[in-house]
């Protein structure tokens, strides 16, 4: 099967009106899904100072399916942390079928989500996870009480009701 590239002309995010050279995308069989296309581009770290270096920005598509394309539909699902090429490999069909098989239906994972940099990695592992979160949960404050088919959790609830009537 023969991939197209097409030219992709990244703005900053800053507003800023300089254009980067266009960024030419090959497009490749996504690993685990039929139908899907996968690939990266590079994207400075930083937009205003790019001498901070770059990062991968992951794409999926379903590249239409007419003898002649009509357009793209670039589809961001929201957030926050939502993988957006993850979303378009389980989705995008149904989309497409919405919107028309003449579109190509893009998205992509934003910065620091699913195959998109920068990784970054907040503890070195549940033990350290569980010892950030532990002086917050627990204890005798209502937050840590949220299982309500625990009959200990009911009783505290029931014991701050007048505090919120």
């Amino acid at each position: 099967m023969k991939f197209s590239t097409f030219g992709l002309v990244i703005f900053s995010a800053l507003g800023s009106s300089k254009a980067l050279a266009p960024v030419n995308v090959t497009w490749s069989n996504c690993p685990q899904t039929t139908g899907v296309e996968c690939a990266t581009v590079q994207v400075p770290l930083d937009w205003a100072d790019e001498s901070k270096g770059m990062i991968p920005i992951a794409l999926s598509r379903i590249p239409a399916t007419t003898p002649q394309r009509e357009g793209y539909m670039f589809f961001n699902p929201g957030g926050p942390g939502g993988s957006g090429t993850e979303f378009i490999q389980f989705t995008g069909k149904e989309i497409q079928s919405i919107l028309g098989a003449g579109l190509e239906i893009i998205s992509w994972d934003p910065r620091g989500v699913g195959g998109s940099g920068p990784n970054i990695t907040l503890f070195s592992g549940e033990a350290e996870y569980g010892d950030f979160w532990k002086p917050l949960v627990g204890g005798g404050h209502v937050g840590a009480h949220g299982n309500l088919t625990i009959a200990s959790d009911v009783d505290f609830i029931m014991t701050q009701v007048s505090t919120f009537d």
